[in-house]
């Protein structure tokens, strides 16, 4: 059985792309003590080894699904903030959970990229991704806009190129279907280039460079009163990792024999490739 563990991490608005809301300012080093306590207390309640990440390993497949989760965020880099929700602390409590069901399936070995309140670079996420030959990179994260526009509910962000994005799209599309039957209302897959014609992302550009299918999944914002309500319930976390992991399982044709599920004969959706280069925007749900 598992304990619900809800990270709402006290901190002020930060500077950069996802910020909302404000709180009383706290000092720096008491952000620090409380962050990596409560991170700190959501791996000992759960009572989940986590391999450590971040670090370059020997890895060997020997039959085995690799799966790498990358929590969003961390350390100094706290991602969306609106009060009482702190980003870096939601995608390490999801991805906890996410592991935890991930770990019931056969043949799987499942890694995170940090497993506490730290800095990691992009580019050390993908690495590390790679280092163990991960068959799939899910990058966890939560969205908020700041701009007074009202949005809620649920984005893929796939690569823009080729067959990457076919794959990344089919599973993306078994993800928003997941997530849609907890409630949260799909946006469909968003892809944007950068300046030099690459990805934006560096989550997605890089794992593109390795030909390494890898998703970006925005969960729902942080600022619309829809998805707080959703991220009130207890068990809340819990639901958003479910959902992950069907879509993954579906999508990489695994099997559990504790959970009593077997997805090794799912009939994954098939997405066209789009013109290489082209960024689109596809809804798939209504």
């Amino acid at each position: 059985m598992m304990t619900s563990f809800i990270p709402h991490f006290p901190e002020t608005a930060a500077s950069g792309r996802k910020s909302a809301g404000a709180l009383r300012p706290l000092s720096p080093g008491i952000r620090r003590a409380l962050s990596t306590v409560l991170l700190t207390l959501s791996l000992s309640v759960l009572g989940i080894l986590l391999p450590a990440g971040a670090a370059p390993v020997q890895a060997m497949h020997n039959g085995k699904t690799v799966i790498v989760l990358d929590p969003g965020h961390g350390g100094s880099d706290i991602g969306a903030n609106y009060a009482p929700y702190v980003e870096k602390a939601m995608t390490l409590c999801t991805a906890i959970y996410l592991y935890q069901e991930l770990s019931q399936y056969d043949n799987v070995e499942v890694y995170l990229t940090r497993t506490e309140d730290k800095d990691v670079s992009l580019a050390e996420r993908v690495d590390f991704a790679h280092s163990v030959n991960a068959d799939f990179l899910l990058s966890l994260h939560f969205n908020a806009v700041g701009t007074g526009e009202v949005k809620s509910g649920s984005m893929i962000l796939p690569s823009a190129f080729g067959s990457l994005y076919s794959q990344e799209c089919s599973y993306g599309l078994l993800n928003l279907q997941q997530l849609s039957a907890i409630g949260l209302k799909s946006h469909g897959f968003w892809t944007r280039l950068g300046r030099t014609g690459a990805d934006y992302f560096g989550i997605i550009r890089r794992s593109t460079n390795y030909n390494m299918p890898a998703v970006i999944t925005e969960h729902c914002f942080l600022d619309n009163e829809n998805d707080r309500k959703f991220l009130a319930q207890p068990d809340s976390y819990q639901k958003l990792a479910h959902a992950d992991a069907t879509a993954l399982a579906q999508y990489l044709h695994l099997q559990s024999t504790a959970l009593g599920v077997n997805y090794s004969g799912y009939a994954r959706p098939v997405i066209q490739t789009p013109p290489a280069g082209v960024p689109v925007l596809i809804n798939p749900i209504p």
